[in-house]
């Protein structure tokens, strides 16, 4: 079916897109929350882990790091 409105193909697209999108952004969501636990265990609880540091140690940039948390 041919949609009748611009609208809607745009709605599909998008979609399609987040779909594909979604598992890869689950996956690096959990290598930082995995980095995050990493750095605290190593340099302890009192110490506040950087940003540098967790994203470092989960292998992704600071720009993954704010896609999933932005502050």
């Amino acid at each position: 079916a041919i949609p009748t409105e611009p609208d809607d193909i745009a709605a599909r697209i998008s979609r399609q897109t987040l779909a594909k999108r979604g598992l890869d952004y689950a996956g690096e969501v959990r290598r930082l929350l995995d980095a995050g636990l990493e750095v605290m265990r190593r340099c302890g609880t009192t110490s506040r882990p950087r940003v540098a540091d967790i994203v470092e140690a989960a292998g992704l940039s600071n720009d993954a790091f704010y896609r999933h948390f932005p502050s």
